[in-house]
């Protein structure tokens, strides 16, 4: 009897979990920057959303491993001009993808001249390559000397 309590309660406290519904969109990184260039607002939020890459639309985020190294790898990204985002991002549950198929995307020459508020991210700093600049505040503290990554 007591096992079978001990299960019914398992049983009830998972169904909690399962009955999650949330409305995820999809973007490619294409239509994610092309909906962050657009906004209105004087603010960017996307919550989520799961970012994954599109060989038909997101040629420019494309970047390819030329070396491995342990230390630092090279990479070719295709975008060769510098994305400049003027306004404050905040991004929360949103999950970035780097392959899908073959195809590797990531963020890549982007400045980001307002804070970015990072919740609950997936991939963002591993697939985030070199020429992206996050601005954290309060980064000093923890990076003397630096303020941004």
């Amino acid at each position: 009897m007591k096992y079978q309590l001990v299960l019914l309660a398992l049983l009830l406290g998972c169904t909690g979990v399962f009955a999650q519904n949330k409305e995820w969109k999809v973007y490619s990184y294409a239509e994610f920057f092309e909906r962050l260039m657009a906004e209105q607002d004087t603010a960017f939020t996307l919550s989520n959303a799961v970012i994954v890459p599109d060989s038909t639309t997101d040629s420019l985020h494309e970047y390819r491993l030329l070396e491995y190294n342990w230390e630092e790898s090279t990479y070719a990204y295709n975008r060769k001009d510098t994305i400049h985002i003027y306004k404050p991002v905040y991004l929360n549950n949103v999950h970035f993808v780097d392959r899908n198929d073959g195809f590797n995307a990531c963020i890549s020459h982007v400045y980001f001249h307002e804070n970015v508020q990072l919740i609950q991210l997936a991939n963002v700093l591993r697939y985030t390559r070199s020429g992206c600049r996050l601005r954290l505040p309060g980064a000093e503290n923890i990076f003397p000397g630096r303020s941004s990554i």
